[in-house]
């Protein structure tokens, strides 16, 4: 049908049936806007989501130490923070209707948070927001994942934690109230950049068996080539919220990785905000990132380095479409809508809008499949009596089954491969021992939530968007939020199907969003096998029903001027989780917190096995090449997450160190690490003193990397310690506050060498060195210094400036073809005041 373009605002008609509500009509109004964010209540030691091989029991990987924390049970604990997660806010509204936006640094999305976050705010707020509130996850593999209550998700992040759920729900409960009291009139809009990362130096495809799938002819080829950008501005054109749309997976630092991290999209949206300052939010909105990879380069050095790395690619091409992307504050109309969509072998069905009959037969335990897939043409048969599963499979895709034993009965790829989720659920029970922790006795069928999945949709307009051609048009704007990791022929489809079935030119697909299922794929897609098939539980129709109920559910409630009730018949409701107690796992009271060490620990973690550990820094430290260290006892982490500040001396005072777009250097951003380490290790039971672990390098803000502030500075510490006699959380607590002893930042030392008639100059990283120095660099190796000048000095005591451009080459500026005959000295100084020095040392005797 032809979307209606709501060009006036309408108003309602009266109706002579009392017994009916008159009907509720969209009104148009300007755009006001409120923008906040706030780092996520997560305790340390929470396991990190993402990769199953973290269980103890599936590879273990990601292991620290031997330590339990009150807040893991099957996965190993996390052992410190490289970047905290964040979750970030935009509350947009119109005088009719409100739309609230979030984005949290988590692996996946429940649905039990959409509803306690609906719930929540509606109470507080007075506004229903019922179907209006979108949560949408960043990916990254290196946050805490146990809020979830999907019990087939806790293989990928640890079993549900209620306190876990709370702290986090409370943390986007209060920002976004923040932004709620803040909003103001705004101009918004939108802009469209297609290939704008065409040569993978940002991210890149990561499926090959799809390489050669071809099924309409203006299909997206190779990866999703789409960045969008959402632009809100005060009315006085100054930024207020930056989001930008596109696909990258939040696996930088792999499976060993210990330390709680934003990842990818974590670290371009923090260059991003270094441009812009403090008070703009920044925020990555995720696209069909299931197919795939950020792209990084062992070149950067430690995978912290080459993080930053990649945000600095992506920084550039992210504010250069930022720059192209108008805005209004012209009156629109706005409506948002969610389902809660079922799914199982009788509900699962694609037509494509008339065109195919796909859908699966009844189960049968007794059925024997045809193994057919293809039609003598090559098109799909159905029904797809392949997938006879009853409650759903996983692992399917692989070449083998995981288990021999539990397969569906199909002997065909990629069906041979799954397992019924009955089997699942057995080995679930006992690694996560549900014995008492479900009222079954055990992981009850079908799974919990395993039969619903939350969709929601949002549409705006008529807004200003530049579309791919570099076209401004005011448009209708479509917000499609789906509940697991879109790949990218499945947004390619979405895109194309709401433009041909329901007129929308313009459409977003956003992932990670409203509820998880694992990986969503068209069914052409599913069925070429490989990895991304083996994390779902209901076939190769799954990621295409949920296509097409979205296209229905948009159909029905934002194609009209009607503003239609969300559920009224309760059709749509999402899987009501059984209540949860808050564990009663009490901290340990730490008498000694805020207690400088003197010595270190026995059992101190180190996350650099190769870095000589020390409590406190030295007196004096060289920028970019040094790590300064400082360790005290604090807080138990149930309620400890301290917040180190640096400093530096002005006269007697003591002023906190902000870049110079006014970013706190600390713990949060990646500036300073931060590591825990419990003693004695275990039994949890013990009574367990705390140790912290701060490193910093002295490494400046971007461009400015190797010219870090000479100085007299000290790390400035901030903690909690428990008190109180409670026995569930929230916990109470005393501050405590130390500070470091004071050290000095001095000049780097650059190495100059001679090779023959060629002088190569470098600035050396430290060996554990996880800061980005260069993009033409290494954190732990060679740097090219920056504007060098390099002077020789000859036997006779004259000098002479060398006035040539050296070639960057493998981390060193390179000098060539120069007359060293009676060269005697050469130094290097860079524009930071960083030094150099070779000196002639005479002919070696043989």
């Amino acid at each position: 049908m032809i979307l209606l373009l709501f060009a006036l605002s309408c108003t309602s008609s009266k109706t002579t049936d009392t017994s009916t509500p008159d009907p509720v009509y969209l009104s148009q109004g300007a755009p006001k806007a409120g923008v906040a964010e706030s780092y996520i209540d997560f305790p340390l030691g929470t396991p990190l989501g993402g990769y199953s091989s973290r269980c103890n029991y599936l590879g273990g990987s990601g292991k620290a130490d031997n330590r339990k924390s009150a807040y893991s049970l099957a996965f190993n604990p996390s052992a410190g923070v490289h970047t905290m997660p964040n979750t970030k806010v935009l509350w947009l509204e119109n005088g009719d209707q409100h739309f609230v936006l979030l984005k949290a640094d988590v692996i996946y999305i429940y649905d039990g948070l959409v509803e306690e976050l609906e719930d929540q705010l509606s109470q507080s707020t007075g506004i229903d927001l019922e179907g209006r509130i979108s949560l949408t996850a960043s990916h990254t593999h290196h946050a805490p994942a146990n809020f979830s209550d999907q019990i087939h998700f806790y293989l990928g992040g640890d079993r549900y934690n209620e306190e876990v759920f709370r702290r986090f729900i409370k943390s986007m409960v209060d920002i976004s109230l923040e932004a709620y009291e803040t909003r103001e009139d705004v101009s918004i809009g939108f802009s469209q950049h297609k290939d704008w990362d065409a040569d993978d130096e940002v991210y890149r495809d990561r499926r090959g068996e799809n390489d050669d799938l071809v099924l309409w002819p203006d299909q997206v080829e190779g990866k999703h080539p789409y960045l969008w950008v959402m632009r809100v501005d005060d009315l006085e054109g100054n930024p207020k919220g930056v989001f930008f749309h596109f696909p990258i997976h939040g696996t930088m630092l792999g499976d060993e990785n210990t330390f709680i991290s934003t990842d990818a999209s974590g670290q371009i949206e923090t260059r991003l905000a270094d441009h812009f300052g403090p008070n703009v939010v920044v925020a990555h909105m995720q696209g069909p990132a299931g197919d795939i990879s950020p792209v990084g380069s062992s070149d950067n050095g430690h995978r912290f380095a080459q993080l930053e790395a990649l945000g600095e690619r992506a920084y550039q091409k992210i504010y250069e479409a930022w720059e192209e992307t108008p805005t209004s504050s012209q009156e629109f109309t706005m409506e948002s809508v969610q389902r809660a969509v079922p799914q199982s072998l009788e509900d699962i069905r694609v037509t494509r809008d008339g065109t195919v009959d796909w859908y699966y037969p009844p189960y049968d335990a007794n059925r024997i499949p045809d193994d057919q897939i293809y039609d003598a043409d090559g098109s799909l048969l159905s029904p797809f009596d392949e997938f006879n599963a009853q409650y759903g499979a996983a692992f399917c895709g692989y070449d083998d089954p995981l288990i021999s034993t539990g397969t569906i009965g199909s002997q065909i790829p990629p069906y041979d491969g799954c397992m019924q989720v009955e089997l699942v659920s057995y080995i679930i029970n006992g690694v996560f021992q549900l014995t008492d922790f479900w009222e079954e006795g055990e992981a009850p069928l079908p799974l919990p939530g395993s039969r619903r999945a939350s969709i929601s949709a949002t549409r705006i307009g008529p807004v200003s968007i530049l579309n791919e051609s570099g076209t401004q048009v005011e448009s209708q704007m479509l917000l499609g939020f789906f509940p697991g990791e879109t790949t990218t022929m499945f947004a390619d489809q979405y895109r194309r199907r709401a433009k041909s079935e329901l007129g929308f030119e313009h459409t977003m697909t956003v992932a990670y969003s409203q509820d998880h299922e694992g990986y969503l794929l068209i069914p052409e897609d599913w069925l070429l096998g490989g990895y991304e098939p083996n994390i779902n539980l209901w076939g190769p129709l799954q990621g295409e029903h949920l296509i097409e109920h979205s296209l229905k559910m948009v159909e029905e409630h934002l194609t009209t001027d009607l503003v239609e009730p969300q559920d009224p018949n309760g059709e749509w409701q999402p899987y009501d989780f059984q209540d949860r107690e808050l564990p009663e796992l009490i901290p340990d009271r730490t008498p000694a917190a805020g207690t400088a060490l003197s010595e270190v620990p026995d059992e101190m973690y180190n996350y650099f096995p190769d870095l000589p550990l020390s409590v406190e820094p030295s007196g004096t430290i060289r920028r970019a090449q040094d790590i300064v260290q400082f360790m005290w006892e604090g807080g138990d982490t149930g309620v400890d997450r301290p917040h180190i500040v640096l400093e530096r001396k002005n006269g007697e005072d003591w002023e906190e160190v902000t870049t110079e777009e006014g970013m706190l250097v600390d713990e949060r951003r990646g500036d300073i690490l931060l590591s825990y380490t419990p003693s004695p290790l275990y039994p949890l039971s013990a009574e367990q003193s705390t140790y912290y672990w701060i490193g910093w390098q002295a490494v400046g803000t971007n461009t400015d990397r190797m010219g870090f502030p000479e100085g007299t500075y000290r790390f400035h510490i901030y903690g909690k310690s428990y008190v109180g006699n409670n026995t569930t959380w929230p916990w109470d607590t005393e501050d405590y506050e130390l500070t470091s002893p004071e050290f000095v930042v001095t000049p780097a030392q650059i190495n100059v060498s001679v090779e023959d008639n060629h002088v190569l100059i470098s600035l050396i990283g430290h060996p554990q060195g996880f800061r980005l120095l260069s993009m033409e660099g290494s954190s732990d190796g060679s740097n090219p210094p920056i504007q060098s000048t390099l002077t020789l000095t000859h036997s006779d005591g004259s000098m002479t400036e060398i006035e040539q451009d050296p070639i960057i080459e493998n981390g060193y500026l390179r000098y060539t073809d120069l007359d060293l005959s009676d060269t005697i000295r050469i130094d290097s100084v860079d524009i930071y005041g960083n030094t150099g020095l070779w000196e002639y040392e005479g002919e070696s005797e043989e």
